[in-house]
């Protein structure tokens, strides 16, 4: 029996007939991807009152002539009846704006004080309250938090934040304060749970509104070990005597087992200045004695659990009791950071509680008998060196400077200069004269591994200034072979004037093949002379100076064209450097190095043009001051760097700032900001259509749009590669698979949302074949005059697309409708995974929110018991007219959902929403307009009943930002 009232029974499902027919109940749900996304998340404000509403123009697909406003009152026909139209709009137009503008100038300037007001305490807002958080401090660096202070970490969802302090400066920052001993102000002789759970102040306000100073604490061995096992971990070890001396520590694996294993210390990887008293033990001692010492494998004790190496079982031999603090003691240990705190330095054997060197020790600097007056134990998630200088850009590495990469784990890391300026950086130098201090007349081995200065020091303690060197054939060409790689030449005169030469393309081979260059894709202001040669020759002359192609030859080993096997033309030996000789060159940036920039043949070894040469730009006796050739991965158009991958959202602290001017300013100053809002969106959307309107119809439609730029795997990926602009792009999910075109909303609710799904005017037919809907079908977006596809078409997206993108990750849905009358709703859905075709793309959504209503869990509110159930969307496979997999009586092909309700859906028995289905125009439409009889309007239940048409709807995914 069907419990709804006829009225509103909209047939979103079909009853059961009790004796005839049984009732599939509703199949099991593969859970949603849940857990780490693909990214750590971008803060974003969630929406207080459901999603932001914003007026839109609506125009047809591309292809067809650009539609007027609503406000415009027509279709834009043709012709003469279209000019009539125009130009009487037009006139009523101008005379309502003209009307309004007084209006709108005076509500601006009773306004204005407001706004100023608003803006100074948003700005106090900023400057005193943090809101930054993270799974570790390294999480929250990236996020934007670069203050040095105590913040809030969550690295696990299943458990509360808790309050730790990070070190935002040390290193490049990133560090996370696990342990901390400065004026002795905590006892650090504490019982088994305490060190598991954590104790002390993590830190305290000095009087500038944050809590910038770090206390004495111990974080926690619970909290040490969950944030050790994210991932490989470094620890920095800081210490300070009380002459202020310091030392360090640094070990590049660290890690803590569980309570289980007692929480068992494994360490490895040790650079510093402080002794390696974890690996090596005491050097006071030797032997066994000595071994004794070591702290690495050793499980952590306290006075009330003993599990150090000193006569295990025995409770008059304890190290925990006799020194003074919880600690991965052996029998009993080299380093003491948690014992007692002695003033000064220095103490005694009488000053001991039991006699033993229980002070702050750390035995290789101070001895055993010194009780240091600082030390902290920090930890961060441990990077292994980057590959190249743009992998270190991505990494937080953004100062010009001599850094360490490693391209391959097989072979150790060296030092290369990176510029991280030009550009935007990402520039690895390969080569680099500036003042001829290195002799490039090197022979074939030298070149192959690579000669002279990477940097020096000019006094502000690291690297920045570049020397002059050759990084070697063998690095260049294995870096240039680890993917498509671009190279900039910059050469200076002696007059200071400057140009540069850039190729897209640039590929050096490996030494078997004598390092052939490969070069393309040129721009510049130098002049090309890798492709094109010297345009001072011509013929076959030109053609001799063309390096592209070449293979690389030294004084010792003769590669080039010029009488191959005759050892008195060597081009290498003439020209006076190694180089990619043709017959001879048009650049020769290894040449030999002439002070003032002009030389003469009587200057040059041999009588030939053998200097620092670029013959397109200054001739052949003209030798630059400087040169510098830098190589970095080439983005491809479509394919931008990530700049930036974490941004700091003050909008979060909006809401904040909103409720304090709700509190103090009165509602009438609320009332008319809101009317100035809309009559200025009125006045802008009344010109805009206008001015559509004329260039609609006096120019052909167009069809086609500019690709954007910035691309990336999805939209929001093309939101941190800079890409803050909602229109269509290209994206790349997976390398095996070609791109493709979507449409991307890069506005609502911070941006990133992928549209797959849009219905707006019902120029696309949505009753499609699976094959349709696997692929996808439509029109993405469409060119309404601005020179690129900002208005979003009717189309689906494809199956196949929908299941790759969210099996990604875990990723959240936002369905957002409007009806005739201009009122929006939205649901939102954290959980949402669509499965292969091997399975008919089930669909498992779940975590709803929202002011829609949520059909997809909860079914049809119409409907009540077993006949909502059967509304219920979650679980279902997709079903298509020509594939029928719903709950309707499976296998009778006179009862499918798909067929009955006019598109392809997620259908049970039927539907409680079914936004792919018939357009209908103005909203309500009854049984007799419809194809079937049932209810197969583009309908969502539980907002506007069976009955109701909706005006728009449209479906956007992106990853799921599990709150920080």
């Amino acid at each position: 029996m069907i419990l709804a009232k006829p009225a509103i029974d909209a047939r979103g499902h079909r009853p059961v007939s009790r004796g005839r027919e049984t009732y599939t109940p509703t199949r099991y749900v593969p859970p949603p991807i849940s857990g780490g996304g693909r990214y750590r998340g971008r803060p974003t404000q969630a929406p207080a009152k459901g999603p932001q509403e914003e007026e839109k123009v609506e125009h047809p697909e591309a292809g067809g002539c650009t539609h007027a406003s609503e406000q415009m009152g027509i279709l834009c026909p043709t012709g003469c009846e279209l000019k009539t139209t125009l130009v009487k709009q037009e006139r009523n137009v101008k005379q309502a704006m003209a009307d309004l503008k007084p209006q709108v100038d005076d509500l601006s300037q009773s306004t204005n004080n407001v706004y100023n007001y608003v803006d100074s305490m948003s700005n106090a807002l900023r400057e005193r309250q943090l809101v930054i958080n993270g799974k570790e401090c390294e999480d929250i660096f990236r996020r934007g938090g670069k203050d040095s202070q105590m913040y809030m970490i969550q690295p696990d969802s299943f458990y509360p934040p808790y309050k730790v302090f990070c070190d935002q400066s040390t290193q490049n920052g990133g560090w996370l304060l696990i342990q901390n001993r400065m004026d002795g102000s905590v006892d650090f002789g504490r019982r088994w749970d305490e060190y598991r759970l954590g104790f002390g102040n993590v830190a305290f306000d000095v009087g500038k509104g944050h809590c910038e100073t770090p206390g004495e604490y111990w974080l926690g061995n619970n909290r040490i070990s969950q944030l050790t096992k994210m991932g490989p971990t470094e620890v920095l070890i800081e210490m300070e005597d009380w002459a202020g001396s310091k030392v360090y520590a640094q070990y590049r694996q660290f890690t803590i087992q569980s309570e289980t294993s007692n929480y068992i210390l494994a360490i490895n990887d040790y650079s510093g200045t402080a002794g390696n008293t974890f690996l090596e033990g005491s050097t006071q001692l030797y032997g066994e004695n000595r071994t004794m010492t070591i702290h690495n494998g050793m499980m952590f004790s306290t006075y009330d659990r003993d599990n150090d190496n000193w006569t295990p079982g025995d409770p008059s031999k304890q190290c925990a009791k006799e020194d003074g603090g919880g600690w991965w003691y052996n029998r009993c240990h080299s380093a003491n950071p948690n014992g007692r705190y002695y003033m000064g330095g220095a103490y005694t054997q009488h000053m001991a509680k039991h006699g033993t060197d229980d002070g702050v020790v750390w035995m290789n600097w101070k001895g055993s008998w010194y009780s240091l007056k600082t030390i902290s134990m920090k930890i961060r998630p441990y990077f292994a060196p980057s590959k190249e200088c743009e992998d270190i850009f991505r990494r937080g590495g953004k100062d010009s400077q001599m850094y360490m990469i490693q391209p391959d784990s097989f072979y150790p890391p060296y030092k290369v200069f990176c510029d991280q300026s030009t550009q935007n950086g990402g520039w690895l130098l390969i080569q680099n004269r500036m003042d001829g201090s290195v002799d490039f007349g090197r022979r074939w081995d030298e070149y192959r591994l690579g000669f002279g200065n990477v940097a020096f020091d000019v006094g502000k303690g690291h690297c920045e200034t570049p020397g002059e060197y050759w990084l070697g054939n063998n690095r260049i060409s294995q870096l240039t072979k680890m993917g498509p790689t671009e190279v900039l030449i910059e050469m200076e005169d002696w007059a200071g004037s400057k140009v540069y030469a850039q190729y897209r393309q640039f590929t050096i081979q490996s030494e078997t093949s004598n390092y052939i260059l490969a070069i393309n894709d040129y721009s510049g202001t130098a002049g090309n002379t890798f492709l094109e040669g010297s345009t001072q020759l011509y013929g076959e002359n030109r053609t001799m100076t063309i390096h592209n192609g070449m293979m690389f030859s030294t004084y010792d080993r003769d590669n080039d064209n010029w009488t191959p096997g005759d050892p008195s033309k060597q081009c290498a030996k003439e020209d006076g450097g190694g180089w990619w000789y043709n017959r001879c060159h048009s650049a020769n940036p290894n040449g030999r190095y002439y002070m003032g920039g002009a030389y003469t043949q009587h200057m040059a070894k041999h009588g030939t043009d053998d200097g620092v040469v670029w013959m397109n730009w200054k001739g052949s006796w003209y030798s630059l001051k400087t040169i510098s050739m830098k190589i970095r991965p080439y983005f491809a158009p479509n394919n931008n760097r990530v700049v930036s991958q974490y941004t700091d959202s003050l909008e979060e602290q909006h809401a904040y700032v909103k409720e304090t001017v709700d509190t103090v300013f009165p509602s009438n100053i609320r009332v008319l900001h809101g009317v100035l809002e809309k009559v200025r969106l009125k006045i802008q959307k009344l010109e805009k259509a206008i001015q559509v309107q004329r260039e609609g119809c006096q120019e052909p439609c167009k069809t086609t749009c500019p690709i954007p730029v910035v691309s990336g795997k999805e939209c929001e990926d093309i939101f941190r590669r800079g890409g803050k602009d909602s229109q269509m792009y290209m994206i790349q999910p997976d390398s095996f698979y070609p791109p493709y075109k979507v449409f991307c909303d890069q506005s609502t609710q911070n941006g990133g949302w992928l549209l797959i799904q849009n219905r707006m005017d019902g120029s696309v037919d949505f009753g499609r074949r699976w094959d349709e809907y696997r692929l996808g079908f439509g029109n993405v977006a469409f060119d309404v005059g601005k020179g690129h596809c900002e208005t979003p078409g009717e189309y689906w997206l494809g199956n196949n697309r929908i299941s790759q993108l969210t099996k990604m990750g875990p990723t959240e849905v936002l369905i957002e409708m409007e009806d005739w009358a201009g009122s929006k709703v939205y649901a939102q859905y954290r959980q949402f995974t669509i499965q292969s075709e091997t399975s008919n793309y089930i669909l498992a959504i779940n975590d709803y929110s929202g002011t829609a209503g949520n059909t997809f869990l909860e079914g049809s509110t119409q409907l009540y018991g077993e006949n909502r159930t059967m509304t219920i969307h979650n679980g279902m496979m997709f079903s298509t007219y020509d594939r029928d997999n719903d709950n309707w009586t499976p296998g009778d092909p006179s009862k499918q959902c798909a067929k009955e309700d006019g598109g392809g859906w997620w259908y049970n028995r039927c539907h409680s929403a079914n936004p792919n289905g018939r357009y209908y125009m103005g909203g309500a439409y009854t049984q007799h307009m419809a194809k079937h009889g049932t209810d197969d309007g583009v309908v969502w239940m539980n907002w506007k009943g069976s009955w109701y048409s909706l005006k728009t709807i449209s479906m956007k995914i992106r990853p799921y930002f599990a709150p920080s």
